[in-house]
């Protein structure tokens, strides 16, 4: 197999992962919902969420559904092409994780979206939740793009 080919398939698998954890972070942005207290009369924000976020969170939470259903698709597509049972299951269960990632970022920027009366969990969700996230998501990315080019070598 040519480099160019094999390098191609390996961008695809890299693609795949991040179609993964974006299809999470829209469904996670969604199903978790606006965190700003009810009581609040004016609430101070650190991070001000976009204005087309705010408006627009159901169809925020169906593209990342229709991203997770694209995915997923080409997700069984890619492991059903020339890899044994155990490298298919392997692949979707990184995949799973990058949904779980996904899912974990979308709180994460639901956390940093509150609006309070009071401090807010900014400080706290920078220091606990973002590197842990970051870090998941490249390992994810690295994982998933190896498993794709060397299910593809055989």
């Amino acid at each position: 197999m040519d480099s160019g080919r094999r390098g191609g398939r390996r961008v695809a698998g890299a693609a795949l992962s991040l179609v993964m954890v974006f299809g999470g972070i829209g469904v996670g942005w969604w199903l978790i919902g606006d965190l700003t207290e009810s009581g609040v009369v004016y609430p101070s924000y650190m991070v001000r969420a976009p204005e087309w976020a705010e408006q627009h969170p159901r169809r925020i939470g169906l593209v990342g559904c229709l991203l997770l259903a694209v995915g997923l698709v080409v997700s069984g597509v890619l492991a059903s092409r020339g890899s044994g049972r155990s490298a298919q299951t392997r692949l979707l269960v990184v995949r799973f994780l990058c949904v779980v990632d996904g899912l974990f970022i979308g709180l994460i920027l639901r956390l940093l979206t509150i609006g309070t009366d009071y401090a807010s969990f900014i400080g706290l969700t920078i220091f606990l939740f973002v590197p842990p996230a970051l870090v998941l998501a490249v390992v994810l990315l690295v994982v998933g793009d190896r498993m794709i080019a060397s299910g593809k070598q055989r």
